[in-house]
C-alpha cells in the first residue's frame, strides 16, 4: 500500500510539473551526444578516384576511364568531406536515445539533390502509397510516405492424414465465398533534415528542426589539419547510472552462466579459467563504472606515411581503474 502510495504521488507530481516524458513534442535532448564518429576518407569521390588510378596503373583505357573521369568531373562534393553519426541521450522517467546522420555539403544545390533522391527513395516499393509529402523551406525539410499493401492470412490447421497422423500446416483463411481473406499492413517512412554551417543533419525524429546543436567544429569540420580519417568520441558521464546497473547486471549474470564448470571438466582446467574469467570480469566492470569518455583517431598509411592511430581514456580520479593505471605508469605493477 505504501509503494501504491509513492508511485501515485510520482505520477500527480510529474503531471503538475508540466513535464510529459511520454509526449513527443516534451522531450528534452541533451546539449552534445553521447557518441559521435565521423570519417573522410570513405567518400564517393575517395572510391573513384582510386578506381581511376588502378585503371591507370593497369592500362585500362576506353568507355570505363572515360565514365570514370566524367563522374569525378561531376562531383561537387567538398574536398575530404565529413560524414558521420552523433547519438543524443534524451532525458524522461526511461531515458532513450535518438541517432543523427550528418554529412559536410559543398554547397546548397547538394542539400537540395539529397532531399529529392530521398522523395525518390520513399517512392519506391510495392504496394498501394500515395506520393510523399515534401515540406519545410530553407534550411528545413522532412519528407513523409507511408506505404500500403495486402497479403493473405494465415492460420495455423491441424491435418489428419489417412493412416490416422496429425501434422500441422499454415494455411490461408478464406472468407465464406471461399476467396483468401487478405490482411492490410502499412510502413511508415519518415526523415527530417536540417542544413547547419554547410553541414547536413538527418534524422527520423522532428525535433532536429529546434533542438541545439554544438558547432561544426564538434562534427569534424574545421579540424582539417589534424588529417584525421576517422575519429569517434564516447562521452559515457552522460549515461545514468541506473542504466549502467542495470547493464551490467544482465552482463554479469551471463559471465556467470558461462563460468559455471561444465560437465566432465577437470578441476584445474576449470580454475584456470574461471581465474582468466574473473580479470576479465573486473576488467568489464571497471570499463562500464569508471571511464568517463573514450575517443580515438586513425589515420590511414599513404605512400610515403604509416598508418597513425591514437586512443585516449579518462577515467574517474578516484576509481580503481585510475589507481591501477597510476600503479602502471611508476612501474609498481605485477605486470
Amino acid at each position: 500500500m505504501v509503494a501504491l502510495r509513492m508511485f501515485l504521488v510520482l505520477i500527480v507530481a510529474v503531471a503538475f510539473s508540466g513535464i510529459s516524458v511520454f509526449a513527443q513534442d516534451q522531450r528534452q535532448f541533451v546539449e552534445k551526444p553521447l557518441w559521435v564518429m565521423w570519417h573522410t576518407g570513405f567518400s564517393e569521390q575517395s572510391a573513384l578516384g582510386y578506381v581511376k588510378r588502378v585503371s591507370d596503373q593497369t592500362g585500362i583505357s576506353g568507355d570505363l576511364h572515360e565514365e570514370i573521369q566524367e563522374a569525378l568531373d561531376e562531383e561537387r562534393t567538398a574536398d575530404r568531406p565529413i560524414k558521420g553519426t552523433a547519438m543524443f541521450m534524451v532525458r524522461g522517467l526511461i531515458p532513450s536515445v535518438e541517432t543523427i546522420e550528418f554529412r559536410e555539403l559543398a554547397d546548397e544545390s547538394e542539400f537540395e539533390e539529397i532531399v529529392k533522391q530521398r522523395t525518390s527513395e520513399f517512392s519506391q516499393g510495392g504496394g498501394e502509397q500515395p506520393a510523399p509529402v515534401v515540406a519545410g523551406t530553407g534550411n528545413l525539410r522532412s519528407v513523409k510516405a507511408t506505404q500500403t499493401w495486402k497479403s493473405p492470412k494465415y492460420e495455423m490447421k491441424t491435418i489428419t492424414a489417412d493412416d490416422g497422423s496429425e501434422q500441422q500446416s499454415w494455411s490461408p483463411v478464406l472468407d465464406e465465398d471461399g476467396k483468401p481473406v487478405q490482411t492490410v499492413s502499412q510502413m511508415f517512412r519518415k526523415a527530417y533534415f536540417r542544413l547547419e554551417k554547410g553541414i547536413l543533419f538527418e534524422s527520423q525524429f522532428e525535433e532536429l528542426h529546434e533542438m541545439q546543436l554544438p558547432d561544426a567544429e564538434f562534427f569534424g569540420v574545421g579540424r582539417r589539419k589534424r588529417l584525421d580519417d576517422f575519429y569517434f568520441r564516447a562521452d559515457l558521464k552522460m549515461v545514468p547510472k541506473g542504466i549502467k546497473s542495470v547493464a551490467w547486471n544482465l552482463a554479469s549474470s551471463q559471465f556467470n552462466m558461462l563460468m559455471q564448470q561444465r560437465d566432465q571438466e577437470k578441476r584445474i582446467p576449470y580454475e584456470f579459467r574461471k581465474s582468466v574469467s574473473d580479470i576479465s570480469v573486473e576488467l568489464l566492470r571497471s570499463a562500464f563504472f569508471d571511464i568517463d569518455e573514450v575517443s580515438g583517431s586513425i589515420k590511414f598509411a599513404t605512400d610515403t606515411k604509416p598508418v597513425r592511430a591514437s586512443l585516449d581514456i579518462e577515467v574517474r580520479s578516484n576509481s580503481k581503474m585510475a589507481k591501477h593505471l597510476r600503479e602502471l605508469g611508476n612501474g609498481r605493477t605485477k605486470l
